[in-house]
This record gives C-alpha cells, sequence and structure tokens, in this order.
C-alpha cells in the first residue's frame, strides 16, 4: 500500500514466479497524486525489497506501448526494454546485477 499523509493513494505489487527467480512489478497511482514522485519511490523500494530481502534474479515490469508514465518510471528505476507481447505489451527488466551497479556507481 502507498500512503501519503494517512490515505490511501496506490499500490505496489510484486508478483513472483519462483520458477524464473523473478518478480513482475505493478505499481498504481492515484491519478491526483501522479508527477509527485510517489510511484518512483514506492517502485524503488519495491525493487530493493525483490533484490535484497527476496534475493531475486530480476524484475519485470509490462506496459501498453503509448502509457508514457510507466514507461518513463521503469526507465528512471534502470529497466531496460526486453520485448513485447503479442498483445500490444512492451516488457521491460532489470536484473539483480545491473541493479546492484547501478547502486554502487550512484553513491
Amino acid at each position: 500500500m502507498i500512503t501519503l499523509d494517512d490515505e490511501l493513494v496506490g499500490s505496489t505489487f510484486l508478483g513472483i514466479n519462483s520458477e524464473d527467480d523473478a518478480a513482475e512489478l505493478s505499481c498504481l497511482v492515484s491519478a491526483r497524486c501522479w508527477r509527485k514522485g510517489i510511484g518512483t519511490e514506492a517502485a524503488a523500494a519495491a525493487l530493493e525489497h525483490a533484490f535484497v530481502e527476496l534475493a531475486l534474479a530480476k524484475v519485470v515490469g509490462r506496459t501498453d506501448p503509448r502509457n508514457e508514465a510507466a514507461l518513463s518510471l521503469m526507465k528512471k528505476l534502470g529497466m531496460q526494454a526486453h520485448g513485447s507481447t503479442h498483445t500490444d505489451e512492451v516488457i521491460y527488466e532489470l536484473t539483480r546485477d545491473d541493479w546492484s551497479r547501478a547502486r554502487s556507481g550512484a553513491r
């Protein structure tokens, strides 16, 4: 759950696939809270949980290629384009190694 001033404004979700040592990240934020960095902060915390606490190998995200906000968020998180599906979704991916390298370089 994502809260702002004790009010629910969104949620993040990691759908874990233990067979692939991976998760799919979903982040939903109320429209009135867009462009405030709330989604970025929540998704970054979910990535840290996935890679540090759960020790997953990768996290993927999917979106409609016209969803510029979701594409921007995935790029801010360091995710890389990894293909598309037959349903006109684009897939982005971030591995634990790439995430760790980016965090090391940011310090």
